[in-house]
């Protein structure tokens, strides 16, 4: 189940660079990098795939969450700029300034 996590960890070198898809760094020993879909949500069934997923810390992820519930039209935007880099093959700043 995790092995996809492990892997676009690697691709993106997220450790190396020490962000994520989001631009946000570990905030503690405790936040782990999580798989976000996407495409296809999960409650959709959403395939844990490399072409549906973006890899974030918790932290941020459980804010992309809140985001999401109030105010989809940013959520979107935030989850665009995330696909692209996954086009792309590698974390781009320009995207990622445009996240933040």
């Amino acid at each position: 189940m995790y092995e996809i996590n492990e892997l676009m960890i690697k691709m993106y070198c997220i450790k190396e660079l020490g962000y994520d898809f989001m631009g946000y760094s570990q905030q503690d020993k405790k936040d782990v990098l999580t798989y976000h879909h996407l495409i296809i949500p999960k409650r959709e069934k959403g395939k844990r795939t490399i072409e549906n997923g973006a890899i974030i810390y918790r932290i941020p992820h459980n804010y992309l969450h809140l985001i999401e519930h109030y105010n989809l039209e940013l959520f979107y935007k935030i989850s665009s700029e995330m696909l692209d880099m996954n086009i792309k093959g590698y974390l781009d700043m320009q995207n990622i300034l445009e996240i933040n």
